[in-house]
């Protein structure tokens, strides 16, 4: 039997939507954005653990935790950085019967744009003497107004949960807290992999590269060759668990002001279970490196933060299927700070320069929502 983390023991949802897919339009779900916005941070104020998503293309939240009643089975799983599927912390659920524990880790303070070119220097050179990749990651610092709060030039959580949930309909969009976590909100756009229990088939992406949107001109060799190192670690992952995989041709996502390089693997579980494939899959070199020993000794050695859940993994598991993503475009918030983390993939062929640029259009929104001057210059446009 499997440890499983867990934190409460109901869940509501409605089992049978499509996950996974790339949507090419909004469904017509009904999303009252201010109810939203008051229930997530009447939940934020509360000492409960919860966590709330919603699915790409999709207006409809799905809640879980008390006072949520089990509806279809849904549970929402949360795996750490690092962190294997066997100790995941579950949220919702009739079949649990333990509790995680609160070993909580501080919340991470901010890089200073010195630390962060010190340490990608650094991780340059070790790339270039294994030819290979790391993604290095930084915090940037935010703040957010709490209940009893009088500065009214900062936005609630929940207030700026909506909006970046507004601005990100494509993505997977959630906000949890666990004792063992702490609590994060975010918006990703990658998909680790989606299982159909029923039939076997699954989906995951090779989702590495980035570069401003609307560039006309292909994509370069820096991040082609990022892209490659993630498609290449997945499709042997898929392999040694006697899965063989189909490649599409590599295509263009847009997140915002940026754009991504993406593969789409496809194929047939056969006889594997969740588990071995997340534990395969998890992490990619999209949010660790390759080789991949190799990329987490730079990650431990140059970040001079604890990651947390930044990197792993948002779970959705139901009867039907299991759809799990990766935990990036995030932050973690506590007391009114916000520990945002934005990070790049290093090769050989990386500059500092470039990508610290790149961490500042990665997490552009999230830091102009936790501006102390925000909702003031918001209400005078």
């Amino acid at each position: 039997m499997q440890k499983q983390n867990v934190i409460e023991n109901d869940s509501q949802c409605t089992v049978g939507i499509t996950i996974g897919q790339t949507p090419t339009t909004v469904r017509n779900h009904a999303c009252d954005y201010d109810t939203l916005c008051d229930k997530l941070d009447k939940e934020l104020a509360t000492a409960s653990a919860f966590g709330m998503v919603m699915f790409p293309g999709e207006k409809r939240p799905y809640w879980f935790g008390t006072p949520y009643t089990n509806a279809g089975g849904m549970t929402l799983e949360i795996i750490p950085w690092l962190g294997k599927y066997a100790d995941r912390i579950v949220i919702g659920g009739s079949n649990c019967d333990q509790s995680a524990n609160g070993n909580l880790q501080p919340l991470p303070t901010a890089t200073s744009k010195a630390q962060y070119m010190k340490g990608v220097a650094g991780v340059i050179e070790s790339c270039k003497s294994r030819h290979g990749k790391t993604v290095y990651s930084r915090v940037m610092e935010g703040y957010m107004r709490m209940p009893g709060d009088i500065d009214q030039s900062l936005l609630s959580p929940g207030e700026i949960a909506v909006e970046l949930f507004k601005e990100h309909l494509e993505t997977l969009r959630f906000v949890f807290r666990t004792p063992s976590t702490g609590a994060w909100l975010g918006a990703t756009p990658e998909l680790l992999v989606h299982i159909d229990k029923k039939t076997g088939a699954f989906s995951t992406m090779a989702f590495a590269g980035t570069r401003r949107k609307g560039e006309d001109a292909p994509w370069d060799k820096k991040n082609i060759e990022e892209n490659r190192f993630v498609t290449d670690y997945i499709v042997a992952a898929l392999k040694r668990l006697g899965i063989t995989p189909e490649i599409s041709p590599a295509r263009t996502v847009a997140y915002g002001n940026i754009e991504h390089l993406c593969v789409d693997i496809t194929g047939e579980c056969g006889k594997c279970n969740v588990d071995e494939i997340i534990d395969a899959l998890n992490p990619t070199p999209a949010l660790c490196g390759w080789p991949k020993e190799e990329a987490v000794a730079d990650i431990s050695r140059f970040e001079d933060h604890n990651r947390g859940c930044y990197g792993g993994v948002i779970g959705i598991s139901t009867p039907m299927s299991y759809t799990a993503y990766v935990n990036l475009r995030s932050m973690r918030f506590e007391n009114g700070r916000c520990a945002i983390f934005g990070g790049g993939g290093i090769t050989p062929l990386s500059d500092p320069t470039s990508e610290f640029a790149e961490t500042e259009a990665k997490t552009a929104l999230l830091r102009s929502l936790t501006e102390k001057s925000n909702k003031s210059e918001q209400e005078m446009l």
